[in-house]
């Protein structure tokens, strides 16, 4: 078996939520089928995430509008717990796009800056892009892991 895919077990046997589970899987994929042209993710990056202290969120979405800038800060808060008034509490955020090749790479650029904007700037922000070239040419499937740090 590949070593990656041995990580991908075995960081998913681990005890989370059913949610946080779900985007592994989900980014998996992403992680794993990377091209020259991607910005790919590695597992550190994604250890990096699931080591921090604090409480583990994670969100899935598919964008096909123009305004995708905008409606990231809404879906990175959609289907969690977390509380939009509490953006200064993230201490770290890992973001994985899944595009066509003819996506334009400033639409996710925008989306990058209003979260970075948006979050404590301290936050440790990571993210990357895979293309792929089956889906349609404006959709946009983004996968997220945040952190939240909790009170003292």
């Amino acid at each position: 078996m590949d070593t990656n895919k041995q990580e991908f077990e075995s960081i998913n046997s681990k005890k989370y939520n059913t949610k946080v589970k779900q985007i592994i899987e989900s980014m998996q994929k992403d992680f794993l089928d990377t091209t020259p042209n991607d910005i790919g993710l590695s597992l550190a990056d994604l250890q990096n995430i699931l080591n921090k202290k604090g409480i583990l969120h994670a969100v899935k979405s598919e964008y096909i509008e123009e305004n995708e800038a905008l409606k990231s800060l809404e879906f990175f808060m959609k289907d969690s717990s977390f509380d939009i008034q509490s953006l200064n509490k993230i201490s770290s955020v890992l973001i994985s796009f899944r595009t066509h090749s003819d996506y334009p790479i400033t639409r996710l650029t925008k989306m990058i800056e209003l979260i970075s904007e948006k979050i404590n700037d301290d936050s440790n922000l990571i993210w990357g892009t895979v293309r792929d070239d089956s889906l349609d040419n404006d959709l946009a499937i983004i996968n997220v892991l945040f952190t939240e740090t909790q009170a003292s």
